[in-house]
């Protein structure tokens, strides 16, 4: 579960501490419960004054994620 308290699904977009991100993959731990996302972040990360680099794929705990907007199927 998100932060917002919301259940994130693959395909979601989020919000996490270094931007925004869709969620490839959702594992819960089988240990202690707690569920992680692997995101593929969007927002490209600043290394130094005018030179960025290409966004990444973390996986991170869905506490520190907020739900953005829902991957909705088409309608038929």
């Amino acid at each position: 579960m998100c932060a917002s308290g919301e259940e994130a699904v693959v395909g979601d977009v989020v919000q996490g501490s270094v931007g925004r991100g869709q969620v490839l993959i959702v594992t819960q731990s089988s240990l202690d419960g707690q569920e992680t996302a692997t995101v593929q972040w969007t927002t490209p990360l600043e290394k130094v004054l005018g030179i960025s680099e290409r966004p990444a794929r973390v996986t991170v705990s869905m506490r520190s994620l907020t739900l953005v907007s829902r991957n909705r199927p088409p309608q038929n």
